[in-house]
């Protein structure tokens, strides 16, 4: 079941980006300016919300938002955003690593009882061995895509 999961966590960004034509590469990147959002804000964001007694959340829940919400509305604000069947089947690569670093940094963000399910499955442990890959791979053709992209569209102007 805990491997079903983590397929799906992966998968999902591969069918948004295939389904909807948004720009995988983009999402990639927004997902790690959600990583750098919850590494250097989350805890300065929880005192803020228990100072204020505005909203009650808890630290976890709070780090998840802030770092699945840039991807999430990139893909949806870039909807129909690249055209062209070769085009979104370049996008897949962004997106599947989109998915694996996703599953990366979410599972250890879950509480204790759920996070030993998901680090027992062969599919995390898998994810955990090719984590270098993963981020490598969608750094890099990410910024591919988006420097060559932004160049060809200057030349058509």
């Amino acid at each position: 079941m805990t491997n079903l999961l983590l397929l799906i966590l992966v998968l999902a960004p591969v069918a948004i980006t295939y389904f909807l034509k948004a720009n995988a590469a983009l999402g990639y990147l927004a997902l790690c300016a959600g990583f750098v959002l919850l590494s250097l804000t989350t805890n300065d964001l929880q005192g803020l919300l228990d100072h204020t007694n505005l909203v009650k959340v808890s630290t976890n829940l709070l780090g998840l938002i802030l770092f699945i919400a840039p991807p999430l509305l990139t893909l949806l604000i870039t909807r129909k955003n690249i055209h062209g069947q070769s085009n979104i089947l370049i996008q897949l690569i962004p997106a599947i690593c989109l998915g694996g670093l996703l599953a990366l940094i979410a599972v250890p963000l879950l509480n204790s009882n759920v996070q030993s399910r998901f680090t027992g499955a062969t599919l995390w442990m898998q994810l955990q061995k090719i984590q270098s890959w993963v981020i490598g791979a969608g750094t890099l053709s990410s910024l591919l895509l988006i420097w060559f992209g932004s160049f060809r569209g200057l030349r058509k102007r």
